[in-house]
């Protein structure tokens, strides 16, 4: 029985373990959920000096009795649940439990099933059902379902014995040091086969049990088969139960001791996961239509998150190009981007929201734009066509020294004849102070 744990004795995840976590993470982003959560709500009756002994003459650890619960739950979002039992120890065939040693452990497990093998890599397979939350209970303790550094939730291991098995003495040799680290966010039950019809029908039916000793931990998530003296084999399997990301839940359970062997348990569940819509697909991006190469734009869009959150935006620029999630920004107010092409060419820019709990919009439509690489009789490169450029082309032409050329020498080439001569000042003149103005200028 894990009661505590004192600051700073956690053990670090081993790399593997990390790794998994941080996969995990990528692909289970943060939660959010649109359907109700389905689990298994299981609650384990455990003596945690067990009445059965191991091949050693010593008393198992958390020895399994009943299951006082064994029901479904199903939970939307933001809702709670709440279960109180009264087990009945005579009637369970055990009347003579005494209220110093006594203890539930309410489980819940998922409902999606998962690829499991008794015996690996691909013998005795079973329907894995991964752990969510963990909870205990004795008549003057509690410890809620806890999450802790490299633990997302308390960790749970069945352990498959018999009080003949050889090798079973290990087993609960190891789990016992390790419990008694009080270092790790974790319970376990010994499902003694050999005396408990319904262990052992928990061991064989639904795990389909090859090996006796057999710790499942989490479930079946990750197991540890046969009796190590070592710790590190039954360390790396509650590290690794411990680093799956699961459903954001309250778990808590109570006991109080009625007399006679009779128990009162209540067990609480809440889901936090939030029910969230995804933000509206953003307005078409408001901007320049027609600019130049390495110049930056301001553009803008709106979108709405249904639950009134912060937004991020991603912008796609159409030159191959994407910003970051850009934010946050306020729901319904304005996003601004800037952006700059480094060519010439035709982009359509579109722009994509995302909410606090990373559910993402649709693309908005596009909004066109021409890059051009310069001004068509912007001689001088002041990114408008005006008097200076009649005198830098005036200079150009008869300076002496002559001024400096057009750079790009295309855009003085004002009346679009290949070359940069005084047709092209003319044609400027005309088209800045003629009247009527005379034709705008048309570059090669």
């Amino acid at each position: 029985m894990n009661q505590a744990s004192p600051a700073g004795t956690y053990r670090l995840p081993g790399p593997r373990v990390l790794i998994a976590l941080l996969c995990l993470l990528f692909t289970s982003g943060m939660a959010n959920a649109t359907e109700p959560y389905s689990g298994w709500l299981k609650i384990y009756v455990v003596e945690p000096a067990s009445r059965w002994q191991d091949a050693s003459l010593v008393n198992f650890d958390f020895g399994f009795l009943d299951f006082a619960r064994d029901e479904l739950v199903v939970l939307d979002p933001q809702q709670s649940y709440t279960d109180t039992i009264t087990w009945d120890g005579a009637e369970a065939g055990y009347g003579d439990v005494t209220v110093d040693n006594i203890m539930v452990i309410a489980v819940l497990f998922n409902t999606d099933p998962n690829q499991g093998y008794s015996h690996p890599p691909d013998g005795y397979p079973f329907d894995a059902h991964f752990v969510d939350a963990v909870a205990a209970a004795t008549p003057d303790s509690q410890w809620a379902n806890t999450a802790t550094a490299g633990f997302t939730h308390t960790v749970f291991i069945e352990e498959a014995v018999t009080t003949s098995c050889g090798y079973c003495p290990r087993t609960r040799n190891a789990l016992h040091e390790i419990d008694s680290m009080y270092a790790y966010p974790f319970f376990y039950a010994a499902m003694v086969v050999s005396d408990n019809e319904k262990a052992s029908r928990r061991m064989y039916d639904d795990y389909n049990l090859a090996f006796l000793p057999t710790c499942y931990g989490d479930g079946g998530l990750a197991n540890v088969y046969f009796g190590y003296v070592e710790l590190d084999p039954y360390l790396e399997m509650i590290e690794t139960a411990g680093a799956r990301v699961v459903p954001d839940l309250e778990l808590s359970v109570s006991l109080t001791w009625l007399g006679g062997g009779e128990l009162s348990i209540i067990a609480t569940i809440t889901n936090n996961e939030i029910d969230n819509e995804a933000p509206s697909t953003p307005t078409q991006p408001g901007g320049v239509s027609i600019g130049l190469v390495n110049t930056i734009y301001h553009f803008t869009t709106i979108s709405v998150d249904p639950e009134g959150g912060y937004l991020h935006f991603r912008w796609d620029w159409g030159d191959g190009s994407q910003s970051d999630w850009l934010g946050p920004f306020e729901s319904d107010k304005d996003c601004e981007a800037t952006h700059q092409w480094i060519s010439a060419g035709n982009f359509e820019v579109r722009v994509q929201a995302r909410d606090e709990y990373l559910e993402e919009s649709g693309w908005s439509d596009p909004h066109a734009v021409s890059i051009a690489a310069y001004v068509c009789g912007d001689a001088s490169g002041d990114q408008s066509v005006n008097l200076l450029d009649i005198l830098f082309l005036i200079s150009y032409l008869y300076g002496n020294p002559p001024g400096e050329a057009p750079v790009p020498i295309e855009c003085g080439d004002a009346n679009a004849d290949g070359s940069v001569n005084l047709l092209d000042i003319l044609c400027l003149i005309s088209f800045i102070y003629g009247s009527p103005p005379g034709p705008a200028p048309q570059c090669p």
